[in-house]
């Protein structure tokens, strides 16, 4: 309805108002007393065609608007499926940076300075194993994902803990909207920066 024009409400109205005189014709034939101490204008024979004229006229109206109307003055309406096509910006020389803080224990990393992070986040994966003497040994590994906001024209990824050694790792895979590395083992009391050399 918020998209109807002029021509629909009085089209709709003509529609409505012939219906209501349809009802009110047949209360009028059933029940004719109850008319009785109406105006002698509205008791004329005449308005039984009132209803007829009005639903030719509404029916008129839309059929005239469904064949004459420009398609560009109709509601725009969303076309079901439709496929909506996005401009990928080309890979540009943006500076991009995360620095993590790593804490003692299990917590999560909390994220001090980010440049160009769309989302980043922690998996960190404990392996146990047994030796030959039956003693269970734990690895645990973290691997580092991160997504860019912008794509950039990515050339390296570093890794950089202000001096601290690093377990040692890899960057498993990287491009213009992403990166994901992976340390032998977890770190904890550190400050890591990852930083892309675009």
């Amino acid at each position: 309805m918020s998209n109807w024009a002029g021509w629909d409400w009085i089209a709709y109205g003509c529609l409505g108002i012939a219906a209501f005189g349809v009802a009110i014709g047949a209360i009028w034939k059933e029940n004719p007393a109850m008319f009785e101490n109406w105006p002698l204008v509205l008791s004329s024979p005449k308005w039984s065609f009132v209803p007829m004229a009005l639903f030719i006229l509404g029916t008129g109206i839309f059929i005239s608007r469904a064949i004459f109307v420009h398609p560009d003055q109709t509601p725009s309406r969303p076309v079901p499926n439709e496929i909506v096509r996005y401009e990928i910006p080309a890979p540009a020389k943006i500076p991009t940076s995360l620095r993590l803080q790593f804490n003692a224990g299990n917590m999560v990393p909390t994220a001090l300075n980010q440049t160009n992070i769309w989302r980043w986040f922690t998996l960190t994966t404990i392996i146990r194993g047994v030796d030959q003497k039956g003693d269970t040994h734990e690895q645990r590994m973290l691997t580092i994902f991160v997504i860019f906001d912008a794509p950039i024209s990515l050339k390296q990824i570093v890794l950089d803990a202000g001096g601290a050694a690093l377990p040692v790792y890899e960057v498993k895979d990287s491009g213009p909207r992403h990166a994901i590395i992976t340390l032998e083992n977890a770190i904890s009391g550190v400050v890591l920066e990852i930083r892309a050399v675009v």
